[in-house]
């Protein structure tokens, strides 16, 4: 049973998309001390801390953390989701900061996780072609409500303790070190090789807006296949 959540939101300048991003959780359901961890990575832009300190969600925990330096997102990751499993939080939502979610979000994400507890959970289904024209995340099956892969993007990802321990801190550790990109894919294929597979929602619950990708996927950026912005259900506020 999921009984405390904490979403990550690590940031590093662009603005223009962080505040969508802000915009879309005020909208959306959130659990009374839902814990929304925003970790800076020496942003430059004013805009951007000022869109940080204003932001504010009712009934929920907000801690910001601003770093002196830009040493990268595997640190900021490393040091929040310590933080978060150091004090008791059993359910980790990554959430980059040019992601905007819809108004069922948070059930999603915490229902999936409930029912595949053995998996990671993604809210984001992308089928978008990469720079060798074939699909940077194929599907291995569709089960109808839902599509097993074996990696996954950052976008919106969902994990526990025993899967980021025994996954992903190795590989962030090793990708900080070397100042890599794209731990998410490793992580996740390193997961799915030992059968511990992704698990994304369908529909998708969160969505990328950064088309001026840190990636250099300009020319083709991931996009989901199924992103519905809001549907009627729940009580929200």
């Amino acid at each position: 049973m999921i009984s405390r959540v904490a979403i990550l939101i690590p940031t590093y300048n662009r603005p223009e998309y962080l505040k969508k991003c802000f915009i879309s959780l005020k909208k959306t359901f959130l659990k009374e001390n839902t814990l929304i961890y925003i970790i800076d990575d020496g942003s430059t832009n004013n805009e951007t801390i000022e869109l940080i300190n204003c932001f504010n969600k009712k009934n929920c925990i907000i801690k910001r953390v601003f770093k002196k330096e830009n040493s990268g997102i595997q640190d900021s990751l490393l040091n929040s989701i310590e933080y978060c499993f150091d004090n008791k939080y059993d359910y980790i939502i990554i959430l980059n900061s040019d992601i905007i979610v819809n108004n069922y979000f948070y059930d999603m994400m915490v229902y999936y996780k409930e029912l595949f507890s053995n998996n990671i959970i993604s809210g984001f289904n992308t089928l978008t072609l990469g720079e060798s024209g074939k699909e940077r995340h194929p599907i291995i099956y569709d089960g109808n409500f839902y599509i097993k892969k074996k990696t996954c993007g950052a976008p919106c990802i969902g994990i526990d303790k025993k899967i980021y321990e025994k996954y992903f801190k190795e590989i962030l550790i090793e990708y900080q070190k070397k100042r890599r990109s794209a731990y998410d894919t490793a992580a996740t294929r390193k997961a799915s090789n030992d059968g511990c597979y992704i698990i994304c929602t369908v529909p998708s619950v969160a969505e990328h807006i950064g088309f001026d990708s840190t990636m250099k996927h300009n020319n083709s950026p991931d996009v989901s296949v199924d992103f519905k912005e809001y549907i009627e259900l729940g009580n929200y506020d």
